[in-house]
C-alpha cells in the first residue's frame, strides 16, 4: 500500500517531495490514522510538498525488498506527480536503516534526511524481537552476517557530508541514543544536526520530537521547497 498526498494550489513545474519511511509495526496507513504520524504528513503538506509513504511491513528493517519498494515509490512520484528528482526522506525508528541505505546507494536522489529516533546501528537493536523476526534469526552471529553489508554503521564514510536533522530521546531504551543518533553524528560529521529530547522515550505520544530539528530541515533547505518551472 502506498499513500500519496498532494498539497492544494500547486501549479506546474517540478515540485518538492518528502518521502516518509515508517517505523516497525507501522504502515502507510498510519499517516492518515495515527496522530503522531499524521503530524509528519501535515508538516510536509504545510510546506507545499508532496507527501508519500509506502507500507514496508517487516522489510522496513532494511531488507533488499524494503529498499526496492522505497525506490519504486520515489520513481512513481517523479513520473506521476512531477516530483523533483531529489526528495527529502523522513525516517522514523527502523526506517532509519532504509533512509541511510538510500543515501549511500543513491545520494543524488536525496536532498536531506529527517530522523525521529532513527536506527543507525542494527547491531544495537538485536534485542528487539521485531528486528530479529525481520531478519529471520535468533542467533547474533548469523544476524551479523546477514546485516553486514547493509548496516549503516558499517559504511559511515558514505554518509559524510549529507544533511541530517535528527530528534532523539535521551531515555530511549529501544533505540539507544548513544549507539544510534550520537554514533551517526560522530562518524558522519558536522552536517548531522542532533536535537536531544531530554527524558524522551521511544514512542508516539511525545510531539516534542517535532521541534527544532524538524524546523531546521525546512528553514535550511528553503531553496529546495521552491517549485521548479
Amino acid at each position: 500500500m502506498a499513500y500519496i498526498a498532494v498539497p492544494e494550489g500547486t501549479g506546474g513545474g517540478k515540485r518538492p517531495a518528502i518521502v516518509a519511511v515508517h517505523g516497525s509495526g507501522r504502515s502507510a496507513a498510519d499517516y492518515f490514522s495515527t496522530p503522531f504520524y499524521i503530524r509528519q504528513r501535515d508538516i510536509v503538506l504545510e510546506q507545499g510538498c508532496i507527501f508519500a509513504a509506502i507500507s514496508n511491513c517487516a522489510d522496513v528493517w532494511g531488507t533488499d525488498d524494503g529498499f526496492y519498494n522505497l525506490c519504486l515509490l520515489m520513481e512513481y512520484i517523479a513520473q506521476n506527480h512531477n516530483a523533483k528528482p531529489r526528495v527529502g526522506l523522513w525516517a522514523t525508528s527502523a526506517g532509519g536503516i532504509l533512509a541511510n541505505r538510500m543515501v549511500a546507494k543513491h545520494p543524488e536522489k536525496v536532498a536531506f534526511v529527517i530522523g525521529i529516533f532513527p536506527v543507525f546501528d542494527l547491531l544495537s537493536v538485536f534485542s528487539l524481537a521485531s528486528c530479529r523476526r525481520a531478519w529471520k534469526t535468533e542467533d547474533l552471529e548469523q544476524f551479523k552476517k546477514k546485516v553486514g553489508s547493509i548496516n549503516p554503521a558499517g559504511y559511515p564514510q558514505k554518509l559524510v557530508g549529507h544533511k541530517y536533522y535528527i530528534a532523539h530521546g535521551s531515555a530511549d531504551v529501544a533505540v539507544p541514543l548513544e549507539t544510534n543518533s550520537k554514533k551517526l553524528q560522530i562518524l558522519a560529521g558536522e552536517n548531522v544536526y542532533l536535537e536531544i529530547i531530554e527524558n524522551g522515550i521511544h514512542g508516539t505520544a511525545d510531539f516534542s520530537y517535532y521541534g527544532k530539528a524538524v524546523k531546521m530541515a525546512f528553514s535550511e533547505n528553503i531553496d529546495y521547497f521552491e517549485t521548479e518551472q
